[in-house]
This record gives structure tokens, C-alpha cells and sequence, in this order.
């Protein structure tokens, strides 16, 4: 059973594409034939369809392709397909606050309620006091907007959010600490930096993102959905229940939101992470050291730097990643810095099963390709 779910359609206009990748990449039916079967199971298993993409140094990127975009009618998935790739996005948000940082307009001890609206700062708790650092590391202590549950329930059949609008489900609820006192993932956070972004630079966040991020990089298949025109629609996002049942959620509330509203291809994230981790083009390095520096424990041996998630190991490699997941779609995007590796994936599929297909997946990828890098 597949239910549709009525509503806006996701915006579709007419603008050429640049075949750029600075990364020459081979295509899936050239790629590695375990790191395929790895995505041709995983699809087998439940998930409607999985795109990948591979980068280890001084090689080609490999780009691997399994299952459908759409299940009803079946369409095949392609390389260029874009999906949303969820919270992976604020590491683009966090990127542009440390460019902001790096430029002296703002530092991370400044007071964010400085840069925000007086309605937002005194029905907000905690931010009148928190800290740009605080909300970067999540350790704000301010409520979450999205996932309590509530996010739209009063607006059933409104799907386009501003952030100001998206901000009201967190006014006047109750903090969850003092700021900086401990770490509580919040999605407000992220939209309080996009007001941050927008108050300092006097744009639009999704325009910085494009003129820092996404055209430096020649990013040609990255968009903030809804709030830039896009060349093509997302692909259909299927959440399945228990038994099997899949609702699609090609139509979704609060779409673009800049806490999960980056529209992607794997190609494309692991360009952004090598031109933020390793080729430098988008921090100096002593800007850079401040991102990644961890500054809460978030157990199991995690951190978290600045929207980054961090794990040193025995074996002398730190890793870095951010992970996501909304209704229908999950992605990971992550980086070994003794290796070199670059790894980024999503799937189009969530649901008990679907995310366990695809945890297993991602990680026996990970550890496969590290391995193969190492042994060399």
C-alpha cells in the first residue's frame, strides 16, 4: 500500500546543469563489485533505492547506484538523481557562520539574541544568554522545534515554512538546561544560525550558502530546496511501517528549512567535504581547528564540534561525520583523516527496517574501504 500524501509540489524550473565534478568519477557499472553488491543488498533488504559515492586519494571517485527514485510507477535511479539529505545540511550552515568568523563579523562567544529579533530573544528560552559557540555545539539548551511532534500539526495542509514561522513551535517552551551546562541535539539551533547568517551578511541564508559553498566548489547539483530554484525535482522519499506500508513524502512540511534543506547527490557531498577538510578552499586552518575541536561529550566515545561529529580511535585515525534523517530519507556523509577516505550515501527509504538496512550497509562500506586503504 502506498499513500500519497496531498499537498504543494516541490519547486521545478527550468535551469541548465553543469556537468562539473572535481573529482573524475567512475560510474557505478565500473565501481567495485562488493562495494555494489553492498547497495544492490541493501535494496534487496527494503530500501527503495541507494546512492553512493567513494573517494580514496590519489584514485578516481566511484559512484554506486541500486534500486528506484520512485517505486510507483518504478523508475530507475540515476547519479544525478538529487535527495534530500536531511541534517547532513547544517554542516553547510556551520560552514558559512565560521567563514562569517573567520572574516571578524562575528566570534562564537558572541550573545546570539544581538543578531535576532526581540520577539524571538523573549519568547525563546535560554537566548537571551546563548552563545553562537553554544548553538554551533548543541549545547544551547533551547527546545526543539521539530522534534516533539507538533512541527505543522496545526497547519495540516500548509507544507512552505519560513524560518520565523518554523521558530513559533519553539516559543515559550521550557529550556532544557542552562546554556553550555550539557549537550541536547536541537534543530532551533540551526535556524537560529540562518538568522544569524541573514542579519550579518544582509542576504538570504540559501544565497550565502550558494556564493560560498555551492559555486566556489562548482557544486552543480546541490540546491536549497524551496528557497532557490531547482533544476529538478527531489526524487519520492518512502517511510514504511511494520507491515510494509509505505507512505511517500515527496511533499513535505518544512522542506528547505536550512536544518535539513540541502537537495543533493553523493557526488556533490563528497566534494564538500574535500573542500572543507581537505583541500582547504573553504577555511583557513586555524579556522578550520576551531570547527572540528570537540566541545561536547555525546557519549559512546563521540564529540561534537562545531555542527560535526567527531570519534577518535586506538588506531591513531579521527573521524569525522553528520548524519540525517526526516520522513522518507536518510543520508550519512563522513571522512577518515588518517586515510584520507570519503565516503558520502543516501537512501530514499526509513522505517525500522529500511534504517537498520541502511546503517549496516554504511558501516560495512566504511569499514571495507578503510581497510582496503590501510592495507596498502
Amino acid at each position: 500500500m502506498l499513500n500519497n500524501l496531498p499537498g504543494i509540489l516541490a519547486l521545478s524550473v527550468s535551469i541548465s546543469l553543469i556537468n562539473v565534478s572535481p573529482i573524475p568519477a567512475i560510474v557505478a557499472q565500473n565501481s567495485d563489485i562488493a562495494w555494489q553488491k553492498l547497495a544492490d543488498t541493501a535494496v534487496a533488504d527494503g530500501l527503495p533505492g541507494v546512492s553512493i559515492a567513494i573517494y580514496v586519494p590519489k584514485s578516481p571517485l566511484i559512484v554506486i547506484v541500486s534500486g528506484n527514485s520512485d517505486i510507483e510507477p518504478r523508475t530507475r535511479l540515476t547519479p544525478t538523481d538529487l535527495s534530500r539529505i536531511a541534517s547532513v545540511s547544517k554542516m553547510y550552515i556551520a560552514t558559512v557562520i565560521m567563514q562569517l568568523v573567520q572574516e571578524k563579523k562575528i566570534t562564537p562567544s558572541d550573545r546570539v539574541s544581538q543578531y535576532l529579533s526581540a520577539a524571538d530573544v523573549s519568547h525563546i528560552a535560554n537566548l537571551k544568554t546563548a552563545t553562537i559557540g553554544q548553538l554551533l555545539s548543541h549545547t544551547s539548551g533551547i527546545f526543539d522545534y521539530y522534534n516533539d511532534g507538533n512541527f505543522g500539526a496545526d497547519r495540516p495542509d500548509q507544507y512552505n515554512f519560513t524560518i520565523e514561522e518554523s521558530l513559533h513551535y519553539a516559543w515559550d517552551q521550557p529550556a532544557l538546561f542552562s546554556p553550555g551546562a550539557q549537550y541536547s541535539y536541537s534543530d532551533t539551533n540551526t535556524l537560529l544560525l540562518a538568522l544569524v547568517i541573514e542579519k550579518v551578511t544582509g542576504k538570504p541564508f540559501a544565497q550565502e550558502v550558494r556564493s560560498r559553498i555551492l559555486t566556489p566548489l562548482k557544486l552543480a547539483h546541490t540546491f536549497t530546496e524551496i528557497f532557490e530554484p531547482t533544476p529538478q525535482a527531489v526524487i519520492h522519499g518512502y517511510d514504511f511501517d511494520k507491515r510494509g506500508n509505505a507512505t511517500d513524502y515527496f511533499q513535505m512540511q518544512g522542506a528547505g528549512l536550512p536544518d535539513g534543506g540541502i537537495i543533493t547527490t553523493p557526488t556533490d557531498m563528497v566534494n564538500f567535504f574535500k573542500g572543507l577538510l581537505v583541500d582547504g578552499k573553504l577555511l583557513q586552518p586555524a579556522t578550520l581547528a576551531q570547527m572540528l575541536k570537540p566541545r561536547a561529550d555525546t557519549g559512546d566515545g563521540v564529540s561534537i564540534g562545531y555542527h560535526i561529529f567527531m570519534q577518535s580511535l586506538s588506531n591513531g585515525d579521527t573521524q569525522y561525520w553528520h548524519d540525517g534523517e526526516i520522513s522518507g530519507y536518510q543520508a550519512e556523509l563522513f571522512f577518515s583523516e588518517k586515510t584520507g577516505v570519503i565516503i558520502a550515501a543516501w537512501a530514499n527509504g526509513t522505517g525500522k527496517t529500511q534504517d537498520d538496512t541502511f546503517n549496516t550497509m554504511f558501516n560495512a562500506l566504511q569499514d571495507d574501504v578503510i581497510q582496503r586503504e590501510t592495507i596498502k
